[in-house]
């Protein structure tokens, strides 16, 4: 794999995640456990790709930081966001709001920070700030 794209593959994978998970709710039926099985494998696949990949330069243009010090927080939010829907899968039933949209807000969150923690241009920071 190239180095440019093993720095960016952490954050297709949270985006691609979120798009997977939205799309299943298209079909109407609710299925929480998919959506919290697809959220899950995400974010701890991203957390692993960061945590292992082989470049230290920025990619994307310069605007992705490829050092150690952004692979480490990117790893650290992605154990942090698997956590998260770990510990709110079972209240997330109980109090019916484990559709489709939340656990695409927790990949998409962790999305806009990790790219808040890897972003060296200032458009990457505004849009992980809005993401």
């Amino acid at each position: 794999m190239a180095p440019e794209t093993s720095i960016l593959f952490p954050y297709i994978l949270l985006a691609g995640g979120g798009l997977i998970i939205l799309c299943s709710g298209i079909s109407g039926r609710r299925n929480p456990t998919l959506c919290f099985a697809v959220g899950i494998t995400a974010v701890v696949l991203a957390g692993f790709a960061s945590a292992f990949s082989d470049s230290g330069e920025p990619s994307f243009r310069a605007m992705i930081d490829g050092s150690g010090f952004a692979r480490y927080f990117v790893s650290v939010l992605c154990a942090i966001a698997a956590f998260a829907l770990i510990l709110s899968y079972r209240s997330s039933r109980i109090r019916d709001v484990a559709g489709d949209e939340y656990y695409a807000l927790a990949l998409y969150a962790a999305l806009g920070m990790a790219l808040v923690a890897g972003g060296v241009n200032w458009i990457v920071f505004a849009i992980g700030l809005e993401l």
